[in-house]
């Protein structure tokens, strides 16, 4: 899905599935690839904020944008990284 995504241009849809690769990272005990790909998806999803218009940017585009950045906290969390974890 993510490669396809990709292929097509919707990055919301590679933000998407590139988050549940990181999840599935995270499950299996793979946080290094976990927290390289949630912070992937960040970066997607930042991509996809810049291109959104104010009036496309609606309160589930918003939960969207947030669910990296709070994957990449709970996994930094989970190693004992606090700091980080806050800045996230």
């Amino acid at each position: 899905a993510r490669d396809e995504a990709q292929r097509v241009g919707i990055v919301a849809a590679e933000a998407e599935a590139t988050e549940a690769l990181a999840t599935l990272d995270e499950a299996a005990g793979d946080w290094g690839p976990a927290e390289a790909r949630f912070r992937e998806a960040i970066a997607l999803r930042e991509v996809e904020r810049e291109r959104l218009e104010l009036q496309d940017w609606s309160v589930t585009a918003f939960a969207a944008s947030q669910t990296p950045y709070r994957g990449l906290a709970r996994l930094l969390a989970r190693q004992g990284r606090a700091q980080d974890a806050l800045v996230v």
